[in-house]
This record gives C-alpha cells, sequence and structure tokens, in this order.
C-alpha cells in the first residue's frame, strides 16, 4: 500500500507539472505513454497467439500524437488522422500479404489495427483537449476536468462499491464491480463536475452533461481493459508504475473520458 500511495503521489506530481507546462514536455510525456502503451496491448495479444507487427504498431501510434501536436496547416486534424489510418492499414495488410500469406490474416491485422486505434489514437486526444482554448474554458482547465472527474468517478465507484454493493455489474469481466458501484462512479463524476464548473465559472448544465458522459464512459473503458486481461489470463498490463500496473492499467479509463470531453467542449462551447 506505501509503494502504491508513494507511487501515485509522484504520478500527480509529474503529472500537474507536465500538464500546466505543455509544450514539448508535455508532448514527449504523451508520445511515451503511447509507446509503453502500445506495447502492452500488444504483449496481451500475442499472450493469445496472435501475431502482431508491433513495430508498426507503436510507429503509427506515434505519428498520430505528433500529427495532433504539430499540425498547423489548413488541412483538418482529423482529415489527416483518416489518411494516416488508411496508409497503416495498407501497410498492415501488405506486411500480412507479403511476408505470411492469408494464414490468421483477419486477427493480424485487425489486432495490429486495432492497437493503432485504440492507444495511439485515443491517446492523441490528450495533446488535442491541452491545446483546446476559447474565451470560456482553456486547454489546461478542460484536460484537469476529464482528469478530475474520471479520478472521482473511479475513486467513489471503488469505495461505494466496497461498501454497499451486492449486486455484480459484470461478474464474468470483473467480480468485484457492482451496480452500487457503478452507480457511486457516476454520482462522483456528476458531484466534481459540478464542484469544478461552479470554481471556473462556466454553464453547470453543461458540465454535468460533460461529467454524466465521463462517470458513464470511463467505467465501460475501465470494463474494456479488464476483459482483455481477463482473457489473455493476466492481472496486470505492464508494471511500469509500482504498485498500480502498467500504463493501460492507469489509463484505462482516460483514454475514453479525454476523447469524450475534447468533443463534448467542441459540441458545446
Amino acid at each position: 500500500m506505501v509503494t502504491r500511495i508513494l507511487s501515485a503521489i509522484i504520478g500527480i506530481a509529474l503529472a500537474i507539472l507536465v500538464i500546466t507546462f505543455g509544450g514539448i514536455p508535455f508532448f514527449v510525456s504523451v508520445s511515451l505513454l503511447t509507446i509503453f502503451g502500445t506495447m502492452e496491448f500488444y504483449k496481451m495479444m500475442t499472450k493469445k497467439g496472435n501475431r502482431v507487427f508491433k513495430n508498426v504498431g507503436v510507429l503509427a501510434g506515434l505519428i498520430l500524437v505528433s500529427i495532433a501536436y504539430f499540425n498547423n496547416s489548413p488541412v483538418p486534424t482529423s482529415t489527416l488522422f483518416l489518411l494516416s489510418l488508411i496508409c497503416d492499414l495498407f501497410l498492415i495488410f501488405s506486411i500480412q500479404l507479403f511476408t505470411y500469406g492469408v494464414e490468421d490474416a483477419i486477427q493480424n491485422v485487425g489486432i495490429t489495427f486495432f492497437g493503432i486505434f485504440y492507444v495511439g489514437g485515443l491517446m492523441s486526444h490528450f495533446v488535442l483537449l491541452r491545446n483546446f482554448d476559447n474565451p470560456v474554458l482553456t486547454g489546461i482547465e478542460a484536460i484537469w476536468f476529464a482528469l478530475i472527474c474520471t479520478w472521482a468517478t473511479d475513486s467513489m465507484a471503488y469505495f461505494i462499491g466496497r461498501s454497499f454493493g451486492k449486486r455484480p455489474l459484470a461478474p464474468k469481466v470483473s467480480p468485484k464491480k457492482t451496480v452500487a458501484g457503478f452507480i457511486g462512479g457516476l454520482l462522483g463524476s456528476l458531484l466534481t463536475g459540478s464542484i469544478f464548473s461552479m470554481v471556473i465559472g462556466f454553464s453547470i448544465a453543461k458540465a454535468i452533461l460533460i461529467a454524466g458522459g465521463i462517470g458513464l464512459i470511463g467505467q465501460m473503458g475501465d470494463l474494456f481493459e479488464s476483459a482483455m486481461k481477463r482473457d489473455a489470463g493476466i492481472k496486470d498490463s505492464g508494471k511500469l508504475m509500482p504498485g498500480h500496473g502498467g500504463v493501460l492499467d492507469r489509463f484505462d479509463s482516460a483514454l475514453f473520458t479525454l476523447p469524450l470531453t475534447f468533443y463534448l467542449i467542441n459540441l458545446l462551447f
């Protein structure tokens, strides 16, 4: 427990520094998370006996993060993302076809491509959200709104579930998660989002809408990663953070909630 607490304190301190400072340190940090997260995903997949093209996947994920950070051209970032993913799919398929033929082509190509989208594609939204800026909400405020609501969801789901949970939420995926914990996590996000909006000074109605989405999809992201680990027969996705596991263990919810927050604030503000 001491190791877990110390690791969390160090992680939060580093997060505060890189998010506040932004720029290249933030880009490098997100790039490193993308590298380790992608490798963790492919390691899980290889435990199931799948062949993945991990070098291509890691490089493709880094390209998506780089597009999110460096694109200042007239071409929209979404268009560059799509073009990059199309090129990735073509390259992965070509490697499979000319190296291994048609044997297991669907799963090899599909899993490799999904790893690019799941880690690099979603992780790139950390950069996009940090760079968001308008008169109502800055990028720093937006990313902290998403992260704090996500952490509140995880914490409240744990404590409420442990104290009052009786009915399992998804016993085949994560036996310890309960319906009470799920409701508690959602309420935790809504309450935190409401308080945050009053402190920062923006519409509480919009804050509740975004926080509600975070409370729902964040817990689904957690269940998704739990399902992959259970399928692969492992406890943690990695060992990068002592007491906390790997990148995917720590960012399983945020990988879903930060993109959701980015698109909702662009729609609402």
